[in-house]
C-alpha cells in the first residue's frame, strides 16, 4: 500500500512537470488492473521463452510477436492519445534492437534474443528498455559465472578468467570443451531478468 501510494505520487508530479507521456514511461506495469495482467502476460510469455531456449537454444518466432503485440496494445491503451502510445512502443523497440543487435553481429547472442528483447521493449519504452539492458548485463555477468561453475568447475573457472586478462575472447568459448551450444549459457535468461525487473520496479537503477 505505501509503494503504491509513493508511486501515484511520483506520477502525479511527472504528469504536472512533463506530461502523461513521462508518466507512462515510469509506471509501466504496476500502475492500474490492466497493467498488473499485461504485465503477468508478459512476463510469462518470457518465462515460456526461457523454458525454449533452455530446451531446444531457439526462441520461437510467434512468441516474440505476441510479446511484441502484447506491449504495444498495453502501450496504446495506456497512453492518452494512440500516437502517444505507437511512438513510445516504436521508441522501445528501436532502443531494444539497437542496444543487442551490435552482440548478435559478434555472434555473441542469438537473432531470438535480440528479437525476443525488442519486442518486450514495445511495453517498457525507451528509457526503461535501456534500464532492462543495465539490469540484463549484470544479471548476465552473475549467471554466466555461475553457469561456468557449475559446468567447468571451480579450477577451470578460474584458470579461463585468468587467461581472459590477456585473451578476452576465451570467454566466446572456454578451453577444452566441445563445440556444444548446450554446454553455454542461454543468455534469454538474462535478458528476461533486465526486463522483468524494469517492468515491474522501473526507476530501480535511475
Amino acid at each position: 500500500m505505501v509503494f503504491h501510494d509513493w508511486r501515484q505520487r511520483v506520477v502525479a508530479q511527472l504528469s504536472e512537470r512533463h506530461g502523461p507521456n513521462v508518466a507512462l514511461a515510469v509506471t509501466v506495469f504496476a500502475n492500474s488492473t490492466l497493467g498488473w495482467f499485461v504485465g503477468s502476460v508478459v512476463t510469462l510469455l518470457l518465462g515460456l521463452a526461457c523454458v525454449s531456449d533452455l530446451r531446444s537454444r531457439r526462441i520461437p518466432n510467434p512468441l516474440v510477436l505476441a510479446v511484441g503485440a502484447v506491449g504495444v496494445l498495453y502501450s496504446v491503451a495506456s497512453a492518452p492519445t494512440v500516437v502517444t502510445g505507437l511512438l513510445h512502443s516504436v521508441g522501445g523497440i528501436a532502443v531494444g534492437l539497437g542496444i543487442w543487435l551490435p552482440f548478435w553481429l559478434l555472434r555473441w547472442l542469438g537473432a531470438g534474443d535480440v528479437k525476443l528483447f525488442g519486442a518486450a521493449g514495445a511495453a517498457l519504452g525507451g528509457w526503461h528498455t535501456v534500464e532492462a539492458a543495465v539490469i540484463a548485463a549484470i544479471a548476465g555477468a552473475v549467471l554466466s559465472i555461475g553457469w561456468m561453475l557449475w559446468q567447468y568447475g571451480v579450477r577451470r573457472t578460474a584458470e579461463t578468467f585468468a587467461i581472459a586478462t590477456v585473451n578476452p575472447r576465451i570467454l566466446d568459448r572456454p578451453p577444452g570443451t566441445v563445440r556444444d551450444s548446450r554446454r553455454h549459457l542461454p543468455y534469454c535468461l538474462a535478458l528476461t531478468v533486465g526486463l522483468v525487473v524494469a517492468g515491474w520496479f522501473p526507476t530501480l537503477l535511475f
